[in-house]
Order: structure tokens, then sequence, then C-alpha cells
């Protein structure tokens, strides 16, 4: 026995009898739970459900379809007792609810991204001084020049950032659209 437990023994018929041990364990500290993945990989995970999560989605809803009818397929081909046919409805409905269930965290890992590229595009504003190109956002968060154009283009539509035509070069320009409180302080006259 460890020194945390606390036994209480019941001998019946002697010393080559029975012997019952019952013993009580004190209250320990809860085991912390496991985390499956460190923060890069979640990152990478997040990243990737976010780009593919819908080509995952129709794969494995697809994945659904072809089981039902093959199942359906089998059972039928081998006259099977109808009951047989509910194994392949059930597995066909639990890949259909798990390409639900990726669609929706596919949809979250979008938003938590689109944000998260927000604030770079925003803190990037801050710091540099004028008005920003695609190709700025796109050099400075490593973004392709399509994914920094749609930030910028949505961020525009939504009023975060002014979009402006330079005149000389013919390159949309966009501008913080309310300057931080520390910058402001620094035109100051």
């Amino acid at each position: 026995m460890h020194d945390h437990d606390h036994a209480a023994t019941l001998s019946l018929g002697g010393p080559n009898g029975i012997r019952i041990h019952q013993a009580t364990l004190e209250r320990r500290e809860p085991v912390p739970q496991a985390r499956l993945a460190d923060a890069r990989t979640r990152g990478l995970v997040q990243r990737g459900l976010a780009t593919h999560g819908r080509l995952v989605v129709i794969a494995v809803a697809v994945l659904g379809s072809v089981v039902l009818l093959s199942w359906i397929g089998l059972v039928s081909s081998l006259s099977l007792p109808g009951l047989l046919y509910l194994p392949g409805i059930a597995i066909a409905a639990a890949l259909w609810v798990a390409a639900g269930v990726i669609h929706v965290l596919s949809r979250g890992s979008q938003r938590s991204l689109d944000a998260a590229r927000e604030q770079q595009i925003l803190a990037l504003g801050a710091r540099v001084r004028g008005p920003l190109t695609v190709a700025d956002v796109a050099h400075a968060l490593r973004l392709s020049l399509a994914e920094a154009e749609a930030a910028l283009t949505e961020m525009s539509r939504s009023g975060h950032v002014h979009a402006d035509v330079d005149l000389d070069t013919g390159h949309l320009q966009f501008s913080l659209a309310v300057r931080p409180a520390s910058l402001a302080q620094d035109h100051r006259p």
C-alpha cells in the first residue's frame, strides 16, 4: 500500500482463510488533459481547413454516398435480410454528419484566418507611413497577390481602409480609414 492509501482488512477462517481488503484512495489532483497538437500544428490544420475545407467536405460526402450504394448493392446481390441495410445506412449517415462538421469547422477556420489577416494588415498600415499597395501587403504578410488584393478589397468594402488609384502608376493604394491614436500624435504640428 502507498502512504496515501487507507486500507481495512477483514479476515475470515484464520491464516489460510479469506482476506478481503478494502482500500480507499485520497482525492488526487486532476490529471491535466493532453493536448492533441501544439500551436503550430493547430495553425496548419486551421489553414488547411480554411483553404481546402470545401474539397474535404465534398470528398467525405461522396464517400458516404459510395459506401451506401456499395452496401445496398452487396446486400441486394447476396439476397441478405433487409435489416443488413442498416449498417450501411448508419455508416453513410455518420460520414454525412462528419462532412457537415468539417464544413462548420472550415467556415470557422476561414473566419479566424480572415480576422487575423485583417489585424496583420491594420498593424502594417499603422507601421507604414502612407498608403499600402497590394504588393506591400503580399510581401509583408507572405500572401499571394490575389489573397492580398482580396483582403484589402474586402476591408475597403467594410470601410476599414480607403482605396485610391495612384494617378502616376495607376495602381490601387489603400490607406487606413482611421489612424491609431499613437500615430496621430506623431503628426501634430
